[in-house]
């Protein structure tokens, strides 16, 4: 194993930076045509179900470790479905002739048929960007590919193939012990046998309270209306325009400028902007979100979030957390059914 290089990738300001080390003769191209392969050969479908998500995940875990580029990881999936590449053009055309950026003062927006003025923010609540701390590239991703909540398709295999791209391209250590802690939390999130399984230990900082409270329920039931708009954190914009509590999760409405996907893709690899949704409360609790129903578009994406667990009663406020490659958002948001508690 070589380093090859060490620089930022991640723009003025940002405070990430990364190492890039690869297997001397590691060939990603041809990594990703042998996954191919050995899919087809084990009965996998390209093109139909079941989803194929070993291209996707591991074509996604090279990039983020910059073993290939976007382009060249999205020219051999295509090689395998050419048809993704026809939706991808279809779809940025069709955006692009529709939508119009969202102004940062504008005075209101309208999403899913709900107008709400944003002139003047609500009472308490707060918005503000920050940089990301510097981290590794390869855990980051790893534990962005667990985060991923809204692949159903087959996320344990979606995170095989990430953990043996990561490995292969020298991203990672075979032997790394957060490894382990990673599988053991996506069992939590998305068990694949009878009986849930065991929080993990080893996870890391937000993970181990996130995993602690996974399912558990009786959260309260009520409405904010949050109406605000977030300063620019990686390139992109997010109006929440509603917080929705219920007995087993809660959730968002939100709108974001240009689009974004939520999580890491598991069938084709665009070139959007993908976020991780944390929460965090003022009593230590972590919550993740996944993408409900969405609508999907280049210039601007529109849709629901939900947050799982349910929230805690006895806090006051939430903190909720887009989160990009290299920046996040928050959005404070004040919990009002608390004073009656």
């Amino acid at each position: 194993m070589r380093q090859t290089r060490a620089a930022s990738r991640r723009g003025p300001g940002a405070s990430a930076v990364w190492q890039d080390w690869q297997v001397a003769g590691f060939d990603a191209e041809r990594y990703l045509r042998l996954a191919g392969e050995q899919w087809l050969r084990e009965g996998g479908r390209i093109g139909g179900p079941p989803v194929n998500p070993v291209l996707a995940a591991a074509a996604a875990a090279l990039v983020a470790v910059n073993a290939i580029t976007t382009a060249a990881a999205q020219a051999v999936i295509g090689e395998y479905d050419p048809a993704l590449t026809s939706r991808r053009d279809r779809a940025c055309h069709a955006q692009h002739n529709v939508h119009m950026a969202l102004a940062a003062d504008a005075a209101w927006i309208e999403i899913l048929g709900e107008r709400v003025k944003l002139t003047a923010k609500p009472a308490g609540i707060e918005t503000w960007a920050e940089p990301l701390p510097a981290q590794d590239l390869a855990m980051q991703h790893l534990w962005e590919r667990v985060a991923t909540l809204d692949d159903f398709h087959d996320p344990h295999r979606a995170l095989d193939a990430t953990i043996a791209a990561l490995v292969a391209a020298g991203a990672l250590q075979a032997d790394d012990s957060r490894i382990g802690a990673a599988r053991a939390a996506l069992a939590v999130l998305r068990p694949d046998g009878a009986a849930p399984a065991e929080s993990p230990i080893g996870a890391p900082g937000p993970w181990r309270s996130l995993l602690a409270r996974w399912r558990q329920t009786g959260g309260p039931v009520g409405t904010v209306t949050v109406g605000t708009i977030t300063p620019s954190f990686d390139g992109i914009t997010a109006a929440v325009i509603t917080l929705k509590s219920r007995d087993e999760h809660f959730g968002i409405t939100v709108e974001l400028v240009p689009g974004a996907r939520t999580g890491l893709p598991y069938y084709d690899l665009p070139d959007q902007q993908h976020l991780t949704w944390w929460a965090a409360d003022d009593l230590g609790n972590h919550y993740l979100g996944e993408q409900g129903s969405w609508d999907p578009g280049d210039d601007r994406s529109q849709g629901a979030i939900g947050f799982w667990p349910a929230l805690d009663k006895r806090a006051s406020r939430v903190d909720l957390i887009p989160t990009g490659t290299a920046a996040r958002a928050v959005i404070r948001v004040p919990l009002p059914w608390t004073e009656h508690n």
